[in-house]
């Protein structure tokens, strides 16, 4: 039995792939590599309602490929004993444009009574807007319908948007490190440890390598050279020296200062991208507008102490240590805005922040001022392991009535000193550029790769995700808009640090102590 049913003057029809779902690939992935958004996955494949996101799944999915069609539909009802193929024969179309015209098939498959849409495919009826073609067809407002022309008006502004980015053909990325080939050659070919100082590089190497693959898969062609700068100036003004150097688009490393700075220095001449992949003084910025830092400095980690603080505890008691004057702008500056804020709440003198510089260890100066109604917060801007066991084991012991939160530094995560009760009872939590999610996609890709999961790699992977994502469809003249861009995919979020200078990686998490780790809360 066939039913015909005229859909109205037009309808938007769409030219369809298939995808077998592999492992560890997500929604947000699948919507970024295919173009469509999620919506429109679920849209098309309503088994994902059901049943989720599983490995081996067979996805439809829409092309971008846009047609304005003035097709109508034939809707067939599926009697006992019809096939697929019987069907598509009858109609004189394929049994996977059936298949995709109608994904209940894939979901329960072919059963007696379901009513299909079939739709055979008429060149004279339909209007090909692929954006292959925007550029060189001209369509005739007189032949084209009021309501017609508004639809086809919409999808070609839409694709113009698209097609007036800079789109690279390919990415040029140079990678220069202390890697140490031959020796570590050598020590391998002995069953021995590799060089010491190269173990950061190997790390730094595998955040960069799954990075251009996550890149690849997303259609975004990438050529890699790698320098082995061996930490020597002399190797290193070599490569920069050479022609071929000006034909890279961006660059990740050197790894120590002074090879860093040759590199940049260049890179900045000539308006090429460089990434530190390391923690460095945020003063290689200076006059380096083309430069990238991909760990956030500690004056960006205090800044984001002091937000979380008044963003979520506003109320509380709040006291800033420092260790011998060493952050005293910074502390005073956090004091003085916390104040201000809260000043119009009618803040009490004895419930404003209090900033405590320390050249020998005195908790009683906090205790004292502690509240016993509220939360007293406690930053302590060191990363002095001994200075700071010695305040928080002294704040523990003086404190195991009142509700307290200590909040503290980056390092803190390797510190192996403090006791477990201490850190769970003093709520500790901690500001920092990287968090390693052992149970993450990302922690898994590597170890596949027989890497481990650093704060190199992981930064490594993020910058250059990031970046090269810009990069792929904007001139490097244009990373100002960089700013602009949302990395929060890679949790990454660049900020440029001043007039003519370079940016920073301004994403940091807050992470707090708990079932013995720090685990990220924000």
């Amino acid at each position: 039995m066939v039913f015909c049913f005229f859909l109205g003057t037009y309808a938007q029809e769409y030219s369809y792939t298939t995808h077998t779902v592999k492992a560890k690939e997500t929604l947000y992935s699948l919507s970024k590599q295919y173009n469509v958004s999620i919506d429109e996955l679920y849209e098309d494949n309503p088994s994902l309602e059901l049943e989720g996101l599983k490995q081996g799944s067979i996805l439809r999915i829409r092309s971008a490929s846009h047609q304005v069609s003035l097709q109508v539909p034939i809707v067939h009802k599926v009697q006992k004993g019809e096939t697929l193929y019987g069907i598509a024969k009858q109609y004189g179309v394929e049994v996977e444009r059936i298949k995709a015209d109608n994904p209940i098939i894939e979901a329960q498959g072919l059963k007696e009574g379901f009513l299909l849409e079939i739709y055979q495919q008429s060149k004279q009826n339909t209007l090909d807007v692929s954006a292959e073609n925007l550029q060189t067809m001209k369509v005739s407002k007189m032949v084209v319908k009021q309501d017609l022309e508004e639809a086809f008006l919409e999808i070609t502004d839409t694709l113009k948007d698209t097609l007036e980015h800079f789109k690279r053909e390919r990415l040029n990325i140079a990678f220069f490190a202390p890697l140490m080939l031959e020796l570590n050659d050598s020590l391998c070919k002995q069953n021995l440890p590799i060089d010491k100082k190269s173990e950061v590089a190997y790390d730094i190497y595998a955040g960069v390598l799954l990075a251009i693959d996550s890149l690849i898969e997303t259609g975004i062609a990438v050529d890699l050279q790698v320098f082995d700068t061996q930490n020597d100036e002399k190797i290193v003004e070599q490569i920069i020296k050479n022609d071929k150097f000006k034909g890279i688009d961006m660059i990740v490393g050197p790894l120590y200062a002074k090879t860093f700075k040759l590199v940049s220095k260049q890179a900045n001449d000539l308006g090429i991208p460089i990434i530190c992949p390391v923690p460095i003084s945020k003063k290689v910025l200076i006059g380096a507008p083309y430069t990238l830092k991909a760990f956030a400095s500690k004056a960006s980690r205090h800044d984001q102490m002091a937000e979380f603080l008044n963003a979520n505890h506003a109320s509380s008691k709040v006291f800033v240590v420092d260790q011998r004057g060493k952050y005293k702008i910074f502390a005073n500056q956090f004091v003085s805005s916390f104040n201000k804020k809260h000043k119009s709440n009618h803040l009490l003198k004895e419930d404003t922040a209090m900033y405590l510089s320390m050249w020998k260890v005195d908790v009683s100066r906090i205790t004292k001022n502690m509240q016993p109604s509220k939360r007293n917060v406690v930053a302590i801007l060191s990363s002095d392991n001994s200075f700071v066991t010695e305040v928080v084991s002294n704040i523990y012991m003086a404190s195991k009535d009142l509700d307290v939160m200590v909040l503290g530094e980056e390092k803190w995560q390797s510190f192996k000193l403090f006791d477990e009760q201490y850190l769970r009872h003093l709520n500790v939590h901690l500001t920092s550029s990287y968090y390693i999610d052992h149970a993450s996609f990302l922690s898994k890709a590597l170890f596949d790769r027989g890497a481990n999961h650093t704060k190199y790699s992981d930064a490594a992977y993020r910058s250059v995700s990031s970046l090269a994502s810009f990069l792929s469809k904007h001139e490097a003249k244009n990373l100002t808009q960089i700013e602009q861009q949302d990395f929060g995919k890679y949790h990454f979020k660049f900020l440029k640090k001043g007039f003519d200078a370079g940016y920073e990686n301004g994403y940091t998490h807050i992470l707090k102590y708990e079932n013995y780790e720090y685990l990220k809360v924000r």
